[in-house]
């Protein structure tokens, strides 16, 4: 009795990635006979080279469950080998033999239909269908390679060709916009038109495009192995290593091969031929990873990293994995990171710098040497990472400028003393313990290690033992200023040198600052502090000592600290560098005031004063430590010039200046108020410290009353009200309007002098009550100074023409530029020719205004003869060289309005 050969449902096919040196491939279905089977190698997509019967031998003919075939050459890695069911469409065996019926003969029979039917399902399964109800479609023959297909009725026949299609399209829209482009000058409508048209005609290349069949190759590995034809200028893979282990490359486009191989490219064609990836979104297992929190994936890290530096989008972690990066450090700053759910980073993790931007949750476990601790990055993390690698809020330090600070990052720089105004380099030798350290035997130069000033970070650091000048350093647009110091100092020597001008040198003393061991220089942690674009401060172990600000258009771009050369040989260092970024500052700790004036600030008032310090005291948190009041009753403002000059200044840092209401009552002349006023202001400016001046209320214009005072002319008090506002804000001074606190004298006191009115005594001296006022108005003022919101913005500035290079210059429109609190740099305005040669440099930013990247800026130069404009590219670099391209030689004028980066 015959026996049912199993047969079941199988599509009768398989394909296998052949690894270095196979020749062995299961056949998991039945066949049989040998002729039933065909062993194909694929050579391209879709394209397969069969092998001769005689390469191979094949084994199970027959048997249920397979067999195997077994090719006579080993295999490359990377070989795709195709087993093919493909019965012979014949009657093998007659059931009736010799005049008797067969039921074995009938069961082969049977079998073979049945294994013919599996075979013909799956070439049906692979054809092009039309849906029930539909009307079969035939296919023309004759179609030329590389034709669109298009469907006519009840035919398919060839469409248009694509590259002459978009050839056509892309010339008919460049026609378009160079025909509107001549006639721009007439209509700017026109040009609008032509934009349209041209950004219409790309839509409809690119909706073609993207219906073009890119092919699959297979693997990423295995691209080395195969030889693709020479027409085919993109592909994409299933997989890195395996068949959808989530490594594809989704689209890989054919490149210039040359150069050294990235690891976002693959060679083909025996090395003839490179690929390379591209993709909005990447992920660590396009560059190998695992994500199996056993395999070290650091080196696919760095690889995705690299990628994404050079070409922008996101990092993409798949969710419920683990990355293990191993405990080399591993940096992941600056990037884009979107985490699925579950996902997670393990390892020596370095996601210190800025612009790293996390807009979901992502879990890392740092783990390094032994050392372990979980932390979770929040939703729209973008801020720097901090010590240890913990996130420690916004305010926080810069890790990689932070007690082991890397010194490659630090610049070394020499500033000669007291004559030049350039910053030459130096070599930069380094201890062991990372102290940037100077072995100095020259005398009469400044060595300095410099950072980039931004507005709202500060640098600290501790100075080496030994007696030498320490110093911290501001360079400007317009120059340098040092705050320096011997060991034994309670105070600095001001050293201050604008570009051109000799070294001028002021003392200053520590407000408050006792004879005490925590005061001196050698004990201090030293604090460089940047505000804002144009102001900044000296901390000593925590209390600001010293705060300035470079002149209206001058910029700060590097500081950071220094050590003086003497003549002895000195070994001086600095370490423990830490920056730290944050958005608002509480300034110094403590306030010293000054008064100069006439009786109304005098200390008969003194009420006004106790209410200013415990203003300060209790209600804005500030320690007044000295308030010294040198006004004198019936003095104008040549006495209280002269009490200045006689008295000083002392250790005060703030000095108010209310001085002018015996001017006003004694009808002095205006010249001579607004003489005597800046005087004073020059001399509280130049000693560092901040003028507070109060603006006095109008007196009535009447003549003489009950109380025996004369009242003079109210248009001169109000002149002079203007005169003293305009030139306190020229010096930039603090200024408190007293009239807000007083408001209108009451008509009926100039002849009835009482206490009819709550805030004036007399006509000049307020009471009780309004002093309080004025005390806690002019708290309030010093406090706002104090307490200053960080910023790095640079508002709309001339640039400083110290950075215009080979000769460029500006006459017409003088270059502005402005940063905003991104740091995205924005330039504009016009420079005059200098050097026009390609690649020349016309504008050296300064290091705090350099690009993260390279980065280009189409422009124009204009010829002043007619007014012809003449397409130019402007590149900036990393090291902050604008260069000029494409200018022809008789063209005078290049447009600077383009320039916009992101600052590094």
């Amino acid at each position: 009795m015959s026996s049912v050969f199993p047969i079941t449902d199988d599509p009768r096919y398989r394909r296998y990635t052949a690894s270095a040196g196979q020749t062995v491939f299961p056949i998991p279905f039945p066949f049989l006979q040998d002729g039933d089977l065909k062993i194909f190698l694929q050579t391209a997509p879709s394209e397969y080279a069969l092998f001769d019967p005689a390469d191979y031998a094949l084994s199970g003919a027959n048997d249920p469950s397979g067999g195997t075939v077994t090719l006579d050459t080993p295999r490359s890695a990377g070989d795709i080998i195709l087993v093919l069911g493909a019965a012979i469409l014949d009657r093998m065996t007659s059931i009736v033999r010799d005049g008797r019926f067969g039921s074995a003969l009938m069961d082969s029979e049977l079998d073979r239909i049945r294994i013919i039917e599996q075979e013909f399902r799956r070439e049906n399964n692979l054809a092009l269908k039309v849906d029930y109800g539909g009307t079969g479609l035939t296919v023309d023959t004759g179609i030329a390679d590389g034709r669109t297909l298009m469907k006519q009725g009840d035919r398919v026949i060839a469409g248009p060709d694509l590259p002459e299609l978009a050839s056509d399209l892309i010339a008919s829209a460049t026609a378009e916009a160079d025909r509107a482009e001549q006639e721009a000058n007439r209509s700017d409508g026109q040009a609008d038109r032509s934009r349209a048209e041209a950004d219409r005609a790309a839509a409809i290349v690119n909706d073609i495009a993207s219906e073009k069949e890119v092919p699959i190759v297979g693997i990423v590995q295995a691209l080395p192995g195969l030889f693709l034809p020479a027409g085919m200028t993109a592909i994409r893979t299933n997989g890195f290593a395996a068949m959808g282990d989530g490594g594809a490359w989704p689209l890989a486009v054919a490149v210039e091969n040359s150069g050294p191989l990235q690891p976002w490219q693959r060679q083909s064609n025996g090395g003839a031929r490179r690929w390379q990836l591209v993709s909005d979104t990447v992920s660590l297992e396009q560059f190998g990873a695992k994500g199996d929190n056993v395999a070290n994936d650091r080196q696919a890290a760095v690889s995705a990293r690299a990628w994404l530096v050079i070409s922008g989008g996101a990092l993409r972690l798949a969710g419920g994995k683990t990355y293990y990066l191993g405990d080399t450090a591993t940096d992941l700053s600056g990037i884009r990171i979107v985490a699925e759910p579950g996902s997670r980073l393990r390892g020596n993790i370095d996601l210190s710098k800025e612009n790293l931007e996390v807009p979901d949750d992502l879990d890392i476990s740092i783990d390094a040497f032994g050392v372990k601790y979980p932390y979770k990055m929040p939703r729209g993390f973008k801020k720097p990472f901090a010590e240890k690698e913990l996130w420690i809020g916004a305010g926080d330090l810069i890790r990689d400028r932070y007690t082991r600070v890397d010194p490659g990052s630090l610049n070394k720089v020499k500033v000669a003393h007291p004559g030049g105004d350039t910053f030459a380099a130096d070599a930069l030798p380094i201890a062991a313990d990372q102290t940037i350290s100077w072995n100095m035997t020259a005398g009469g130069e400044w060595h300095c290690g410099l950072r980039p000033a931004i507005g709202g970070r500060e640098l600290s650091a501790v100075f080496s033992g030994g007696d030498y000048q320490r110093a911290a350093f501001f360079v400007w647009s317009g120059g340098w200023i040092a705050l320096a110091a011997g060991p034994s100092s309670i105070g600095v020597t001001l050293y201050k040198k604008d570009i051109g001008q000799p070294i001028i040198t002021a003392v200053q003393t520590w407000r408050g600052a006792s004879d005490h061991e925590q005061w001196r220089s050698v004990n201090c942690e030293w604090t460089v502090r940047i505000y804002s674009e144009n102001l900044a401060a000296l901390v000593m172990n925590g209390t600001e000592v010293y705060r300035f600000q470079v002149p209206n258009g001058g910029i700060f771009t590097e500081y950071g600290f220094g050590v003086f050369a003497s003549a002895d040989p000195i070994v001086a260092g600095v370490s423990r560098w830490t920056e730290r970024t944050t958005q608002s500052f509480g300034g110094q700790a403590q306030v010293a005031i000054t008064v100069f004036g006439d009786s109304k600030a005098s200390p008969f008032y003194g009420v006004w004063a106790d209410a200013c310090r415990e203003a300060l005291d209790g209600s804005f948190g500030i320690r007044c430590i000295d308030m010294q009041n040198h006004a004198i009753a019936g003095s104008n403002s040549l006495n209280v010039l002269n009490k200045m000059q006689d008295v000083g200044l002392g250790i005060a840092n703030y000095v108010i200046i209310d001085a002018f209401t015996n001017d006003q009552q004694q009808g002095s002349p205006l010249s001579a108020s607004l003489s005597n006023l800046q005087t004073m202001l020059d001399n509280v400016s130049a000693s560092g410290r901040r003028p507070v001046v109060p603006i006095h209320p109008l007196y009535l214009n009447t003549s003489q009353t009950p109380d025996g005072f004369v009242t003079a002319n109210a248009e001169k008090g109000a002149e002079l009200r203007a005169a003293v506002r305009t030139m306190a804000a020229s010096y930039n001074a603090l200024i408190v309007d007293t009239q807000q606190l007083t408001g209108q004298i009451l008509a009926d006191f100039i002849t009835s002098p009482d206490i009819s009115d709550p805030r004036l005594r007399d006509r000049i001296h307020y009471t009780p009550f309004a002093y309080r006022l004025v005390g806690w108005a002019i708290a309030r003022a010093i406090a706002g100074d104090i307490v200053v919101s960080g910023s790095p913005q640079i508002r709309r500035t001339e640039f400083p023409v110290r950075y215009f290079s080979n000769g460029w210059y500006a006459t017409l429109r003088t270059p502005r530029i402005t940063v905003d609190d991104s740091r995205v740099v924005q330039m504009e305005g016009i420079l005059e020719a200098g050097t026009r040669t390609d690649g020349t440099t016309i504008v050296a930013f300064p290091v705090n205004l350099r690009p993260a990247g390279w980065k280009s800026f189409p422009s124009y130069s204009v010829r002043t003869s007619d007014g012809r404009r003449t397409g130019i590219l402007l590149e900036v670099s990393s090291d902050g060289d604008l260069k000029i391209y494409g200018m022809p030689a008789d063209d005078l004028y290049v447009y600077l309005d383009p320039v916009r980066y992101e600052a590094a």
